[in-house]
C-alpha cells in the first residue's frame, strides 16, 4: 500500500508539472530555415506545451540568443520555459515532450556535431562520453539525464527562472562570447552555462532525446557511433 501511495503522488506531482508548463519556441536563424526543421516546428504544434513561436535572423548567434529571450518573454508573459532551436535541427514532439517532463531548469537533447567523428555538443567529466554510452545502453524508458558541464543550445529547454535579470550582471545580455579560466575563447552557449552554474543551476542532458544535425544528410548519434568504433579499432 506504501509503495502505490508513493507512486500515486509522484503521479499527481507530473500531472501538476504538466498543466504548468508553457513553452515558447526560440528559432535562431543565420540564413535561412532547412526544410526539415521548418516542418519538424509545424509539429511541435500539436504539443500542448507550446504557446508560441518567435525566430531572430542574423550572422551573430549571440545577438540572436538575446533577441529571443527578450522578445519571448515581452510577447508571452506567462511563458514558463523558453526552448532554443538552431535553424538546422530535426526533432518531434516526443524529444520535447522528454525535456519539458524532466522537471529539470536547463536541459538539452543530445545533438552531434555536424563533422567526423560527430562528437556529442556537451561537455563532460566523461572525456569518452561514458555517461551517455551507459544510459543508451538501458532500455528508453529507463534512461535518465546526466548532469554536463555545459551544453550546446541546438534544442535546449530553459526554465524562465533562470532567465531572470537580477542572475546577470548586464541588461539583456544572458549570451555572449567570453574566455574561461585558462583564457581559452569559450562560444556563447558555454559561457552561458558557466554563468548559470554559478548561480547554482545545474546543466542537464536528456539521452531520450536524439536530435539530427542537418548537413548533407542528417547527423545523429549513430555516426557518433561509428566514428568511435573506427577510431577504436
Amino acid at each position: 500500500m506504501e509503495r502505490i501511495t508513493k507512486k500515486n503522488k509522484k503521479a499527481k506531482k507530473k500531472d501538476k508539472l504538466k498543466k504548468n508548463i508553457k513553452i515558447v519556441v526560440g528559432i535562431t536563424c543565420w540564413s535561412h530555415l532547412y526544410e526539415a526543421t521548418e516542418s519538424a516546428l509545424y509539429h511541435l504544434t500539436s504539443s500542448p506545451y507550446v504557446i508560441g513561436r518567435v525566430k531572430s535572423q542574423g550572422a551573430l548567434v549571440y545577438e540572436a540568443r538575446n533577441d529571443i529571450i527578450k522578445n519571448a518573454m515581452e510577447q508571452f508573459p506567462d511563458m514558463t520555459h523558453l526552448l532554443f532551436v538552431d535553424s538546422d535541427m530535426t526533432f518531434n514532439v516526443d524529444n520535447l515532450n522528454y525535456l519539458a517532463e524532466s522537471g529539470k531548469d536547463i536541459i538539452s537533447g543530445v545533438a552531434c556535431k555536424r563533422v567526423y567523428p560527430f562528437t556529442p555538443c556537451y561537455h563532460s567529466d566523461e572525456p569518452n562520453h561514458d555517461d551517455l554510452i551507459k544510459q543508451l545502453q538501458k532500455p528508453i524508458k529507463e534512461q535518465k539525464p546526466f548532469e554536463v558541464n555545459g551544453t550546446g543550445m541546438a534544442f535546449t529547454l530553459i526554465d524562465k527562472k533562470v532567465l531572470i535579470k537580477k542572475h546577470w550582471n548586464t541588461d539583456n545580455l544572458w549570451f555572449f562570447p567570453s574566455k574561461d579560466k585558462d583564457g581559452t575563447p569559450q562560444g556563447e552557449d558555454y559561457s552561458f552555462c558557466r554563468m548559470a552554474k554559478e548561480q547554482g543551476y545545474k546543466i542537464w542532458v536528456h539521452p531520450s532525446c536524439v536530435v539530427g544535425h542537418q548537413t548533407e544528410y542528417i547527423v545523429t548519434l549513430r555516426d557518433w557511433i561509428y566514428a568511435k568504433e573506427q577510431m577504436e579499432k
